[in-house]
């Protein structure tokens, strides 16, 4: 049963990649997919544990649950991905001029809570990648678990840089952020109702 529900799950995130990469409507932005799987990995990430807690008996909850820092590394690969390509589109559109030209151009400072909420998620999301590894668990012992809950905070940045995003519409991040709350809200009361 166990190995129906790995590949079963591999399936479902592999056709989630393939439509954001073929079927999103793009155009010339190259980034676009990248970020997109950035920010489907990390609601799967955040998704998955309420989600077993709510319904324990969902097998494909329990293994995705039992998998979180693999898909946390996919989000932090695509987010790292969609990072560099970003910075090199703005500078590849403006190929005569200095980083600190780019940075005083129009364009980039009317995005500027846009990019500063991105920064931030950057800042945020180094320390959870890097301590996402069995060696990093062994090193910190209690400090880890404190270092991967700022997984809670890189949701908060995270939906803050989309809703700012003027090329999307801002109920979205808001609507996955609130079930998000939601979701966390009810396997809370579940926990405590066992109890």
């Amino acid at each position: 049963m166990n190995k129906i529900i790995r590949y079963v799950s591999w399936v479902i995130i592999l056709l989630l990649l393939w439509v954001i990469f073929l079927k999103t409507n793009h155009k010339w932005d190259y980034v676009v997919p990248f970020w997109l799987s950035a920010v489907l990995f990390l609601v799967l990430v955040m998704y998955v544990r309420p989600l077993k807690d709510l319904f324990p008996k969902v097998d494909l909850f329990q293994f995705w649950n039992e998998n979180r820092r693999y898909l946390g590394w996919l989000m932090a690969i695509f987010a790292i991905i969609h990072w560099v390509l970003k910075v090199l589109q703005f500078k590849w559109f403006t190929p005569n001029k200095s980083w600190w030209e780019i940075v005083n151009l129009p364009f980039v400072s009317d995005y500027t809570w846009f990019i500063f909420w991105w920064i931030i998620s950057a800042i945020v999301l180094v320390p959870i990648f890097l301590t996402s590894n069995s060696l990093a668990v062994q090193k910190l012992w209690k400090k880890w678990k404190l270092t991967q809950r700022l997984t809670y905070l890189l949701m908060v940045t995270v939906t803050i840089h989309l809703f700012l995003n003027p090329s999307m519409l801002s109920f979205v991040p808001l609507t996955i952020f609130i079930l998000w709350l939601i979701l966390w809200i009810l396997a809370y009361f579940k926990s405590k109702k066992k109890v």
